[in-house]
């Protein structure tokens, strides 16, 4: 994760954990085993290129309609135990 994205999620007070779903782990080790296969023989062509890049439009689809789970709030809107300390 680039810095500036992590940083801004600490001072939004939004959790830095690594906690992963099993759908993000799997998604994970699709991603590295399908480019992995493609780039065995150090050389590409088009129709690999074109299945990489269906495999992604595929992984963008399911993680698009993957149910999330609701994250807690407080009665103002605002996550995390330390927003209540900022008050």
């Amino acid at each position: 994760m680039p810095p500036s994205s992590s940083s801004s999620l600490g001072a939004r007070g939004l959790p830095l954990d690594l906690s992963f779903e099993i759908f993000e782990i799997a998604v994970l080790i699709l991603a590295i085993i399908t480019v992995g296969n493609y780039l065995r023989d150090q050389k590409s062509d088009y129709l690999e290129g074109f299945l990489c890049v269906i495999t992604y439009i595929a992984i963008a689809v399911a993680a698009f309609y993957f149910p999330t789970p609701p994250e807690p709030t407080d009665m103002l809107g605002v996550l995390g135990p330390r927003a209540h300390s900022e008050i």
